[in-house]
């Protein structure tokens, strides 16, 4: 498959960017074939490595957001991640187009459900509201609530890529 990424950060982010396009699409990991204008893909030396997404259960880590700019990442997710590393109800949302809502849950009781929708409604929201060509308009997805990724496959490939839940 062929994914093109995208960065205004660096050439290193759109690479993995578009390894994590790819690897959501395929559900395994992706080699990259080029970067910028060169190719970069050798047939005698290629490994593919461990997969870049990381699926639910696992602890949340700033460097496994995927989908995301490293200056998103290095701005708001940074204080996200530490606020619910700190045990903060944190909620954060994505969209695999890079569009990010983090929101903290007031109180000290546990995340709420429609906390949880608010949440990802809200990133849903600043989607440009275009349609795609089988008229499905993307979704974001909740990833992690605290410091935990809740994130799985099949909630996943419902938001953001319009499949049906099996």
């Amino acid at each position: 498959a062929i994914h093109r990424g995208w960065s205004s950060d660096s050439q290193a982010n759109a690479d993995r960017r578009a390894q994590e396009f790819c690897e959501s699409l395929n559900n395994r990991p992706c080699l990259l074939y080029a970067s910028g204008m060169q190719v970069v893909f050798d047939i005698n030396n290629y490994d593919f490595g461990a997969p870049l997404i990381q699926y639910a259960p696992a602890a949340l880590s700033l460097s496994k957001i995927p989908f995301v700019s490293d200056t998103i990442r290095s701005t708001t997710l940074n204080t996200a991640v530490n606020d619910a590393n700190a045990g903060r109800p944190v909620v954060i949302s994505l969209s695999r187009f890079g569009h990010v809502r983090v929101a903290t849950q007031t109180g000290n009781g546990p995340i709420t459900p429609a906390f949880r929708e608010s949440v990802r409604q809200q990133c849903t929201n600043s989607i440009t509201r275009t349609p795609n060509a089988t008229g499905y308009q993307h979704e974001c997805f909740i990833y992690s609530e605290g410091n935990q990724v809740v994130m799985n496959r099949v909630d996943y490939e419902f938001y953001a890529q319009g499949k049906p839940r099996p």
